[in-house]
């Protein structure tokens, strides 16, 4: 009876935890972190944003017609860049090129806010290609 009492003791102390352990936080942005279609704000307007591994990027927002949002995106340290150019097909207009620079917050990743730049972005509910 005691050794069945001291072998269960052994066994519930090596049982596993049911919580998983929570991955570190990021040191740095990577182009991989970005790469997916994002749930994406820009200021008060909402909308989603396509980031390609082969560094170009498209966007639409809500409440701004059809007019697409693209351009070229790369990392300059903890900063996402966006050189972009904007298309309305409706008026068949173009405008740029506009370069932004936002520095990502990585505390809360897999989700992205701003903590510099012209306007607050965020960027949560990333897909993987083919998602």
């Amino acid at each position: 009876m005691t050794r069945t009492v001291a072998a269960l003791l052994l066994l519930v102390g090596w049982a596993p935890t049911s919580a998983a352990p929570v991955p570190p936080r990021p040191k740095h942005l990577t182009e991989e972190m970005l790469v997916g279609r994002w749930d994406f704000t820009w200021g008060d307007s909402r909308g989603t944003l396509w980031v390609g591994a082969d560094g170009e990027y498209a966007e639409t927002l809500e409440g701004h017609g059809n007019v697409i949002y693209h351009g070229r995106w790369w990392l300059d340290r903890n900063e996402l860049v966006m050189r972009e150019w904007r298309f309305d097909p409706e008026h068949q207009t173009n405008w740029g090129p506009q370069t932004y620079r936002f520095e990502l917050d990585l505390r809360d990743y897999p989700r992205f806010s701003s903590t510099t730049g012209v306007v607050r972005i965020t960027m949560a509910n990333r897909r993987q290609p083919g998602e």
